[in-house]
């Protein structure tokens, strides 16, 4: 008998700690004030790669929420769909955007949310909107990596020109050429080889970064080694630019039109050129940031992307 009322006794005391220690664990999470979310949607058509389940949100670099889900819209298969819970303290206002950035060189993504000023009015979702929604913005980065393909395109397009209007040149023009410049052109042929080489130099350059990009193997040193090469090309054609100004300057009213074009030509190669020296240079140190995708129509949330 005596033994069952120790029994009892101990078996009274484990339950008691037990109810205790579920109370005291209770009391803790429910006394820890737990954040209040409003679910919002941005749409964009162009890619989230690096996005998912989970990434932060962040305003002004803060993190306010978090990705609640990614989709692909049934209306319109060409917008993506992105769900997004925010902190429900944050007032997110009319002029709010949102864009994608990357998280260093790992490549991940997060939703960058900009703007929202005091006076703007707060987002409310409108008639046959489940959600509010927040407007997509293209990145500076992004902007870009969505113009490289169109520079590198371009440069190729110039130098097909360029060549085509190389071989209907009469070589008579390049004697006269050669003659009346100050850097004389010793030997026309060596001249026109030594062009084309150059052309071909540039047109390969720009097509082995096309191909890295394609690939996803671009890398800090490639990146390097393109814009050395295309340094270098810009500066031959600059050097040819003069050349061809100087002969037309000492024979203004007897140029012929063909020279001229030819002038025109390199030009508008070498002002490429430049302006893909000129983004090269913006992302080298960031060669993850390049988001490679197909140009399509912006969403009707979408403001500053490109067509």
């Amino acid at each position: 008998m005596e033994n069952n009322v120790k029994y009892t006794a101990v078996g009274l005391f484990v339950i008691s700690l037990i109810g205790l220690t579920a109370y005291i664990i209770l009391w803790l999470y429910g006394a820890k004030p737990s954040t209040q979310y409003e679910t919002y949607l941005i749409e964009t058509t162009t890619s989230v790669n690096g996005l998912d389940i989970g990434s932060p949100v962040k305003y002004k670099g803060v993190k306010v929420g978090k990705v609640k889900k990614i989709s692909i819209s049934k209306e319109n298969p060409e917008i993506v769909q992105i769900l997004v819970d925010i902190d429900k303290n944050l007032p997110i206002k009319e002029d709010i955007y949102a864009s994608l950035e990357i998280q260093g060189l790992t490549g991940l993504s997060y939703i960058s949310l900009e703007g929202g000023t005091a006076k703007s009015k707060p987002l409310e979702k409108q008639k046959n909107q489940e959600y509010p929604v927040i407007r997509f913005k293209l990145s500076p980065l992004q902007e870009i990596s969505n113009s490289l393909p169109y520079i590198l395109n371009n440069t190729n397009e110039l130098i097909k020109e360029l060549q085509k209007t190389l071989k209907a040149l009469d070589i008579n023009s390049f004697n006269k050429l050669a003659e009346n410049s100050n850097n004389l052109i010793n030997n026309t042929n060596d001249f026109i080889t030594n062009l084309n080489s150059k052309l071909d130099e540039i047109s390969k350059t720009t097509q082995n970064i096309n191909d890295l990009i394609e690939k996803g193997k671009i890398t800090t040193e490639n990146i390097n080694d393109a814009v050395k090469d295309i340094k270098e090309s810009s500066k031959a054609l600059r050097e040819l630019t003069i050349n061809i100004n100087d002969y037309i300057n000492k024979n203004k009213g007897n140029t012929e039109e063909s020279i001229i074009k030819f002038k025109e030509t390199i030009y508008k190669l070498n002002k490429t050129l430049e302006n893909l020296d000129t983004l090269l240079e913006k992302i080298k140190d960031n060669p993850s940031t390049i988001i490679m995708e197909e140009n399509t129509k912006p969403a009707p949330t979408e403001r500053g992307e490109k067509k």
